[in-house]
């Protein structure tokens, strides 16, 4: 009998125990403060907790959740824009407003940081028009956008010596030089030229004496070629 007793009195303990610390006891009440749930992580709302592991709200009354869910993202779509010579553009993108991050994708699962499409700056390119003097007109344009020009440059052109002969055309290449915020430029123009005239000179091969005749030749001061050879004189 005893040994059935003794088991019985200690559930009946153990009950009352229980039964004291919900009911008969009073509230150790802890203030927990709010934290605010975020478009990804739930939050807790501000309550109370006591030391039975029982919540309750801020006017005491018992309450089981306290939990604040999260809010997810609030997204605004932001079409691509492309850069210009000076002003930066973007690529697509979604900005969440309560967050504000940035999203690649219209559900908001891969974030990115840099949403800048930086400016491309002038590219610009010598453009000149040429004559048959040697001469020309020019300014810079832009590789971007051809709307952007630079013009009234000061420019410098120099030429090569004709290289024409008496036997072939030649040429005459012009280049001018043009130098912009610390760039130089260049543009080239080949102007065909006419064959040269022979420049005929004699030359005496012999000279002539009282008793004998001399010989004598042309020779081309340009190119060099003879002709009337052994010419009397």
């Amino acid at each position: 009998m005893r040994k059935i007793f003794k088991p019985f009195l200690a559930l009946a303990l153990f009950a009352i125990l229980v039964l004291s610390s919900c009911f008969g006891h009073s509230h150790n009440f802890v203030l927990v403060e709010e934290t605010k749930a975020s478009c990804t992580q739930d939050g807790v709302i501000a309550h109370y907790k006591c030391e039975c592991g029982k919540y309750f709200d801020l006017d005491h009354n018992e309450i089981t959740n306290i939990v604040s869910p999260k809010l997810g993202h609030k997204l605004e779509h932001h079409a691509a824009k492309d850069a210009t010579c000076t002003e930066s553009g973007n690529v697509e993108y979604w900005h969440c407003e309560r967050c504000g991050k940035n999203f690649s994708d219209q559900a908001g699962t891969k974030e990115i940081t840099n949403v800048v499409v930086a400016a491309k700056g002038h590219d610009y390119e010598l453009i000149a028009t040429w004559d048959n003097s040697g001469e020309c007109t020019y300014y810079l344009q832009c590789k971007n956008n051809n709307t952007h020009k630079v013009e009234n440059l000061e420019g410098v052109i120099t030429h090569t010596d004709d290289n024409a002969t008496c036997t072939a055309k030649g040429s005459v290449v012009y280049t001018l030089t043009v130098t912009y915020e610390g760039k130089i430029y260049t543009s080239n123009y080949t102007l065909e030229t006419a064959m040269k005239e022979h420049d005929w000179r004699w030359v005496i091969d012999v000279e002539p004496t009282e008793t004998t005749d001399g010989i004598k030749h042309e020779v081309c001061n340009n190119c060099g070629e003879i002709r009337n050879e052994g010419t009397i004189i």
